[in-house]
This record gives C-alpha cells, sequence and structure tokens, in this order.
C-alpha cells in the first residue's frame, strides 16, 4: 500500500538478495536492511510523516521506489 502506516510490502521484486536503503528527501539514509525473501516487508514504522525513496539493489541492479509515509 502507499501511502503506508507501519508495514511497506514489495512484491516480486528483481533478484533474491536484497539491500535495502530507504532515504529521506533530504537524502540522507535512514534505514537499511539486507533481507532474502520473494516478498519483502519492512517495517517503517519509526519513521515520520513524509516522502520516502527505497532503494532496491539486487544482482548490480537498482530499483527505485517512492512511497509516502502517513
Amino acid at each position: 500500500p502507499n501511502p503506508v502506516s507501519n508495514t511497506l510490502i514489495i512484491e516480486n521484486p528483481i533478484g533474491g538478495n536484497y539491500q535495502l536503503q530507504v532515504f529521506n528527501q533530504l537524502g540522507q539514509l535512514v534505514l537499511k536492511e539486507n533481507k532474502n525473501a520473494s516478498s519483502i516487508s519492512l517495517n517503517v514504522s519509526n519513521l515520520s510523516k513524509g516522502l520516502y525513496f527505497l532503494n532496491i539493489t539486487s544482482d548490480g541492479k537498482t530499483q527505485t521506489i517512492k512511497f509516502i509515509k502517513n
């Protein structure tokens, strides 16, 4: 769901081993995790309300997703 309140769920992302990085609007890294799954859930309940950018990196490829935390 977007906007998200507590848990961001990404299904069918690229690759299999993932490095997840969440950046705020100022470009500051606010959350970083490594995952290995076909569906990723990311707890964002501790983030302040606002716009964020999620970088998913796997096998040398990066995908960026915008999401809103409310």
